[in-house]
């Protein structure tokens, strides 16, 4: 019997086992190995040899029944290799990028800007600073002229008599030099009264002064500054009034000595 006809026998009796034929399979092995049958022969020996012929049979049809791996194939893996593997990648931390990433650069990458519509309306902030308003220059005063008749009087008193000519003025800002303010007023040794009686809002006021020769100030009837007969040409004052109380009166005297003549006297609310 050869090889292939033996394992045609196998395959047959695996699928439809046979009494006979395991009884002369067993004869069989035993004169094989040198050892006649005995119907009568010890169950320990029946045994050892039906434990032999069966790892015979499940070698035989394990070789004939499972498939052949073809080592030739790198790519067809057992399954417990295959199990492991997606096992290992699973449970690693560091997992191999699909691509390699490109060399790094100085110039960051950034996302296409979206054009936005433009609005002509100024920018607004909480923590902006608004723009300073407009300051308050008092202006428009009554202007009255006397004639003192005396230059070297450097304190004359207001003549109790009418003023020789009265005008307006929108702005105190006068210089005259050696002329006179008007015909009926004289170039020397003259007076000028500008008073502003409206009401004014009360607050707080900065009041610039330049003369030639004596000025002085009265808002409400009290005396801001006196430089009637002190020869100060000019400087800064301020003052405050009640802000429940407006003005009701402001009163500026300049006189004129000698020589040239000129007045200048600007009234700026601050607050």
């Amino acid at each position: 019997m050869n090889e292939t006809s033996f394992l045609q026998l196998f395959s047959d009796e695996a699928a439809t086992p046979n009494p006979d034929f395991i009884a002369s399979l067993e004869t069989r092995v035993l004169s094989v190995a040198g050892v006649s049958y005995n119907p009568r022969v010890s169950l320990r020996t029946k045994v050892l040899v039906g434990l032999g012929i069966a790892l015979v049979v499940g070698l035989i049809l394990a070789a004939v029944f499972l498939p052949k791996r073809d080592m030739s194939d790198a790519t067809k893996d057992s399954v417990i290799e295959t199990v492991v593997n997606n096992t290992v990648e699973s449970a690693s931390p560091f997992v191999a990028p699909a691509t390699q990433p490109t060399a790094a650069t100085d110039t960051p990458v950034t996302n296409s800007p979206v054009a936005t519509p433009q609005s002509n309306a100024p920018e607004t902030s909480e923590n902006s600073t608004a723009p300073a308003s407009t300051p308050i220059i008092l202006s428009d005063f009554q202007v009255q002229y006397w004639n003192h008749d005396d230059p070297s009087n450097l304190s004359p008193l207001i003549p109790p008599n009418p003023p020789v000519y009265t005008s307006t003025a929108p702005a105190i800002q006068f210089s005259w030099g050696t002329s006179s303010p008007h015909p009926l007023v004289d170039a020397d040794a003259f007076i000028a009264r500008f008073t502003k009686s409206a009401a004014i809002p009360s607050g707080t006021y900065k009041v610039d002064f330049s003369n030639n020769d004596g000025l002085r100030m009265i808002v409400n009837e009290s005396v801001v500054f006196d430089h009637w007969d002190d020869g100060v040409s000019g400087g800064t004052a301020y003052f405050s009034t009640d802000l429940s109380l407006p003005i009701t009166s402001i009163e500026i005297d300049y006189h004129d000595a000698s020589g040239p003549a000129f007045v200048s006297l600007t009234i700026t609310k601050q607050n």
